[in-house]
């Protein structure tokens, strides 16, 4: 198996080498980073055989940080986009020139798999004559210790999924604010998981710019760990710490139910509280946060697709085999004069309301201004209804009416 890390800021060119790698039985791509002083604890601990280089690195840059990890890590190889590998530099430099070869872009995915299975079969053959002339120069391999998360140390946390078969009916809405909530008035370490892999908007909701999304979590998950899957969160000014969607709907199709389910696992880790946003769908990713929820909030509204939707969705629940009391009802913009009553829906559903949530004219208000609504209008109703639900979280023999 031959291991790939990508470094490049753009995610074009990312994307690009993902797609073309994506089913070569005897390639796997570890990781994706823009940051030059993650390369080399990166390499070290993913044992990386080839190091693929993007566009947008400047000359300068590329030799000080490759020189000195070529020299460390001696089975390396190097596959630059950049036309400099033909100089002098890195041999005056000590370092053997056909460790560092020029991918010429655009290129095909069969010149993308083949430079990199020559690097590496250069990389096999080098050592092969080191082996036999033990005179020849080897610079010592050094290797970093990662210590392991000491789980004694931390207690999980606990996981609730925010779930509908419907779209449209604020799941979102609820899920960021509740996450905000519980960061605020309780002082809890919060996780929110945007699993809408296609048009997720929790990063639209907490008006966040990400450096990394879930699906460079997801590239990895091989041997994805609680602190690597750390470092791919955002952090809101609330302390909410989010894995956001990929920034391209395309992405979605690249990330598996596995990948999915081991990132909500190690999630528990990172908070006391784990807050899942879903997609109206029982697709792989979402089944994997199910399965390992705590709690599910089906969310719906007053009117009748919703209502049947919602039924379908407790019979689907019911079939996969999950405990009736797994799942809760919450009934978002509730309006008096709708044409349906509460005691209908919980009747038609066989299944009492955990919480109802009343129809709010502030909550359009403040998704349009990215400011969550807890924050942006306390004393609002909706803001009221999520404060109730914190509360019943921190405390869940606490039921609503």
């Amino acid at each position: 198996m031959i291991s790939v890390v990508i470094a490049d800021k753009d995610r074009d060119f990312t994307k690009e080498i993902s797609w073309a790698l994506r089913d070569v039985p005897d390639v796997e791509l570890s990781l994706t980073t823009d940051e030059t002083a993650e390369l080399e604890p990166l390499i070290l601990t993913h044992k990386a055989d080839v190091l693929l280089i993007g566009p947008t690195w400047k000359k300068k840059n590329i030799l000080d940080s490759i020189v000195p990890l070529l020299k460390k890590v001696d089975s390396l190889q190097v596959v630059c986009s950049l036309r400099f590998c033909e100089s002098e530099e890195p041999a005056k430099q000590g370092v053997d020139n056909q460790r560092i070869r020029t991918l010429s872009l655009p290129a095909s995915r069969q010149e993308i798999i083949e430079i990199i299975k020559q690097s590496h079969a250069y990389s096999k053959t080098r050592a092969e004559t080191c082996s036999k002339n033990p005179d020849a120069s080897v610079p010592e391999k050094k290797t970093e210790t990662i210590k392991p998360v000491d789980k004694k140390k931390k207690s999980k946390g606990k996981l609730m999924t925010v779930f509908s078969t419907k779209g449209g009916v604020g799941k979102t809405a609820i899920a960021t604010n509740l996450a905000v909530c519980m960061a605020q008035r309780f002082r809890s370490s919060v996780v929110i998981l945007d699993l809408d892999f296609q048009f997720g908007d929790v990063g639209v909701m907490l008006k966040l710019q990400p450096q990394h999304t879930v699906y460079d979590a997801a590239l990895m998950s091989d041997t994805l760990d609680v602190k690597t899957l750390a470092s791919f969160f955002t952090v809101n000014g609330t302390g909410v710490k989010a894995l956001l969607a990929p920034l391209e709907p395309e992405l979605a199709d690249l990330i598996a139910g596995s990948s999915t389910e081991k990132i909500v696992k190690l999630s528990r880790e990172l908070g006391s509280y784990v807050i899942i946003d879903t997609p109206p769908s029982f697709n792989d990713n979402v089944l994997a946060a199910l399965e390992e929820s705590d709690q599910i909030y089906l969310v719906g509204t007053m009117d009748v697709p919703s209502i049947k939707n919602l039924k379908l969705c407790l019979h689907t629940l019911q079939l996969l085999g999950y405990p009736k009391e797994k799942s809760e009802l919450i009934i978002n913009r509730m309006q008096r004069h709708s044409g349906l009553s509460i005691d209908e829906i919980e009747k038609a559903l066989e299944t009492k309301a955990l919480l109802t949530i009343p129809q709010d004219r502030l909550v359009p208000v403040s998704v349009n201004k990215g400011i969550p609504v807890v924050l942006n209008a306390p004393k609002a109703p909706f803001s009221k209804s999520i404060y109730q639900l914190s509360r019943i979280l921190e405390n869940p023999r606490r039921k609503s009416a």
